[in-house]
């Protein structure tokens, strides 16, 4: 098995708060590879490591390092860590993903290109369909229901899923293509 011997400093907060820590880490070349569907624990096998007066672990994840703290350590905090640093890894991407649609949508109008319509992501839908509770948001209904672009296509709007809503057929019909009613 091949690995590689590192060691990382990893400064955690700004300020008189700083910290350095050194850590001394081998890193087989499976580990490269596998950390990029799960977050892999740095530190394993015991994931979290008593530094001061909090638990520390190192997680893996995309080629970034992510640094969970804890002040008590429970069963169930290796399952936490992991969790928590899939959620911010999304988060950073999906960051990224909506940037680029608002970039293009200006880029669209700066360039006069006209509108370049694409489906609404699955993703986006599952996400309003959770937060709009499946209603219409304007007058509850749960028939007849359409995916809403609160900005249209058409006036610059993108697919992000703070720019769609979910409105029943005669709501959405009402509404037209004006940004708001």
């Amino acid at each position: 098995m091949n690995s590689t011997q590192a060691i990382m400093i990893l400064y955690v907060g700004k300020g008189p708060n700083e910290r350095k820590l050194e850590l001394n880490v081998l890193l087989p070349n499976s580990v490269l590879s596998r950390q990029t569907n799960e977050p892999l624990s740095v530190t394993d096998p015991e994931c979290f490591k008593l530094q001061g007066k909090e638990w520390v672990a190192v997680m893996l994840f995309r080629n970034q390092l992510f640094l969970v703290t804890t002040p008590f350590l429970e069963p169930t905090s290796k399952e936490e860590a992991v969790l928590l640093v899939k959620k911010l890894a999304y988060a950073s991407d999906n960051r990224l993903v909506k940037l680029r649609q608002e970039i293009e949508a200006v880029e669209r109008v700066l360039n006069h290109e006209g509108v370049k319509r694409t489906p609404i992501p699955e993703t986006v839908k599952l996400v309003v369909w959770v937060r709009d509770k499946g209603r219409c948001v304007r007058c509850g209904s749960t028939e007849n229901l359409h995916f809403d672009h609160i900005i249209p296509v058409s006036k610059g709007g993108g697919n992000s899923e703070q720019n769609v809503q979910i409105l029943c057929e005669r709501c959405n019909l009402q509404k037209s293509d004006r940004i708001a009613f």
